[in-house]
């Protein structure tokens, strides 16, 4: 397991994905590892696999048809694909994980399954940065002693919220947020003296 990566904050960050469905604008949509090696990538997957499937299991019982027959249909186009992509998915009863070998960023398929991809620290910067706009919460789980050099580069990337992975979705008055706020566009604020 990745440094400072214990089950304790991996179990967090499956909690927070299976309260969230990944259905909030700061829920964890997909998983960077610290590393060049697409075979930390495939450990980490076997590894993270049965907690995210244990923790979302009580969630996955409450979907409904619609909705399993909705991911079933991209897990299964995701591995049609694998060969193209060069991808793997890890999936169990509840929940899945897909290995890709690209950095890119994109929405996951949600309600337990969460693609996982590698992105060395030194490449973090120029990755995000395209981003920038788009970025809200990140959810990261490090050893204490590597907390500040990542939180500065993801602030640096364009990220608004760092915080450990069981908060990502946890809200409170003032917090950052990407994009605008809901109705700021067609509000102003006035006061009269």
């Amino acid at each position: 397991m990745p440094n400072g990566m214990t089950t304790e904050k991996l179990t967090g960050l499956a909690c927070n994905i299976a309260e969230t469905g990944q259905l909030l604008c700061s829920s964890c949509q997909g998983i960077f590892l610290d590393t060049a090696d697409q075979a930390d990538i495939h450990e980490f997957c076997r590894e993270f696999l049965p907690i995210l499937d244990e923790i979302t299991r009580e969630a996955a019982r409450k979907l409904g048809i619609g909705v399993k027959t909705q991911v079933a249909l991209q897990l299964y186009t995701e591995e049609l694909e694998a060969l193209y992509y060069q991808s793997t998915v890890y999936k169990g009863e509840n929940s899945s994980l897909i290995a890709y070998p690209d950095r890119e960023l994109k929405p996951s398929i949600q309600f337990g399954n969460i693609w996982v991809k590698a992105l060395p620290r030194q490449a973090l910067l120029a990755e995000l940065r395209p981003y920038k706009n788009y970025l809200q919460t990140a959810g990261l789980l490090c050893g204490d002693n590597e907390e500040p050099e990542l939180t500065d580069l993801l602030w640096r990337g364009g990220v608004v919220r760092v915080c450990p992975g069981e908060r990502m979705s946890g809200a409170y008055i003032g917090a950052p947020h990407d994009g605008e706020f809901p109705l700021r566009r067609y509000t102003r604020i006035v006061s009269c003296e």
